[in-house]
């Protein structure tokens, strides 16, 4: 028997959901970051002229957008935007940006 060394499991509640285990300072900076990007997208800086640094930071982004379940995905989104993110940066995966990047 482990005696309490072991870490407890998550709620059953919040299995499966990364969101859920994060805090709500962590939260912040996503959703500011989901901001800037949305931003970006929109006003068309991550077609062309970008710097390399910026297009992964979007990847790095996307990637780890990609990582929540699409419920968490989706509520995140919609509170990080007014009314939702753009249609341009729905449209961009981190393989894409990162590959952008890597032409700059």
């Amino acid at each position: 028997e482990g005696g309490g060394d072991e870490p407890a499991a998550p709620a059953a509640s919040d299995a499966g959901d990364p969101i859920a285990a994060v805090s709500e300072e962590a939260l912040s900076h996503l959703r500011a970051a989901v901001r800037a990007a949305d931003g970006l997208a929109h006003d068309g800086h991550l077609r062309s002229g970008s710097s390399a640094a910026a297009l992964f930071s979007v990847a790095w982004l996307l990637l780890r957008l990609g990582a929540l379940t699409a419920e968490s995905r989706a509520q995140l989104l919609a509170h990080a935007t007014a009314g939702g993110p753009s249609p341009p940066l729905l449209e961009l995966t981190w393989v894409g940006m990162a590959h952008s990047a890597l032409d700059v």
